[in-house]
């Protein structure tokens, strides 16, 4: 009787999830509201040419703790002001063949800076093909790498334990995995 019980549960919920899979995986368009769109319009009036082209330009930044007067820093925040870059690539610095991973605080903390010292709003990447813990230190766990990218493209089908165990370092960073 429990086996049949057992079977019938679980023919039962399956359909569910194929719907959730088709509903979660969709890419979509961004719909700004009214506001917004005001904002995009009139902020892309206000540039100039040279402000445009340097809106489609990305650069490399190796995340790791910076303070304020640190050469390199205030040459990546110069370089974002003169040549109005819009987007940043972010990685880790590296030791020859090994990449020195870094706290994803120290990513966030950097970025953050980075995003407020920046005249129009930054968009960044992450060189995260085998997931966060790739480049910054796990905060809790870390998971077998083929499995990293593929739970984050499917959070609605994992426990929200684990959702929430998973998110923090790339939460913390502000880089959402598409």
């Amino acid at each position: 009787m429990l086996k049949y019980l057992g079977a019938f549960l679980i023919v039962s919920l399956l359909p569910p999830l194929a719907l959730a899979k088709e509903r979660y995986q969709q890419p979509g368009p961004i719909h700004l509201d009214r506001d917004r769109q005001k904002w995009a319009e009139k902020t892309l009036h206000k540039l100039s040419t040279e402000e445009k082209v340097g809106q489609l330009f990305m650069i490399w930044v190796r995340v790791q703790f910076w303070n304020a007067e640190n050469p390199d820093y205030l040459q990546l925040r110069n370089n974002i002001h003169k040549y109005h870059i819009g987007s940043l690539a972010m990685s880790v610095p590296v030791d020859g063949p090994f990449l020195l991973r870094n706290q994803p605080f120290e990513a966030a903390e950097l970025l953050n800076r980075l995003q407020k010292e920046s005249k129009l709003p930054l968009i960044f990447a992450a060189d995260f093909e085998r997931g966060v813990s790739m480049r910054l230190e796990p905060l809790s766990f870390r998971t077998p790498w083929p499995l990293e990218p593929q739970a984050n493209r499917n959070m609605p089908k994992i426990s929200a334990g684990s959702q929430r165990r998973k998110r923090v370092p790339s939460a913390c960073t502000g880089i959402s995995f598409l």
